[in-house]
């Protein structure tokens, strides 16, 4: 059974997540209101009502060597909720499209999300114990933007006893640029983060 102690005293650090990273406050979307990062820039809420930590993170660096991460851990009162609210979240990210097109879109009253086209694909394994699935997100801006025009997110859905853990990774690159040790960012501070919350 975790606790909120237990959380607090597991929690990773901002070094952990990359070098000269901070922690900032939550603004990924619908991290403020608390619910899960989906696929597409677009957000769920949870099922039930759990206690929920949200946390999100960042440098302040030049587009190629951006890197962003958020994490939102929510504690239920019994497993079998946990494992509902995981199998909600998991429901909805294997349903989302594989390949699709995002309009511009206004996301607050100073600021606008580019049109961009996005691929998105799904796979499960287990990480230091946890059940988890990771939805694979490709992002790309019109190259007329920027060099770094292609974002890579990577999402990750956790569950173990009384526990969910959501974490959003993110970097940019140039589109000739292999995103593979992107990922590799991404599993290793997803494992230590679960590794350390036992």
């Amino acid at each position: 059974m975790f606790t909120q102690g237990k959380v607090n005293d597991g929690l990773i650090r901002a070094s952990d997540v990359g070098r000269n990273v901070e922690e900032v406050p939550p603004a990924f979307f619908g991290l403020e209101q608390k619910k899960s990062p989906m696929c597409s820039l677009t957000s769920t809420r949870l099922n039930g009502k759990p206690d929920v930590l949200v946390r999100q993170f960042s440098n302040d660096a030049p587009p190629k060597d951006e890197i962003k991460y958020a994490q939102l851990i929510a504690l239920y009162a019994n497993a079998s909720d946990a494992s509902a609210a995981y199998d909600q979240l998991k429901r909805k990210a294997t349903t989302c499209p594989p390949k699709q097109h995002v309009p511009v879109r206004r996301i607050s009253k100073h600021s606008m999300l580019l049109s961009h086209d996005d691929t998105w694909k799904t796979s499960e394994d287990v990480v230091a114990g946890w059940t988890h699935l990771r939805g694979t997100e490709t992002h790309v801006e019109p190259a007329s933007v920027t060099k770094y025009n292609v974002y890579h997110f990577l999402y990750d859905y956790a569950h173990l006893g009384n526990a969910v853990v959501v974490t959003v990774y993110w970097e940019r690159s140039d589109p000739k640029v292999s995103a593979d040790p992107i990922y590799a960012r991404a599993t290793k501070i997803l494992t230590h983060q679960l590794q350390r919350f036992g």
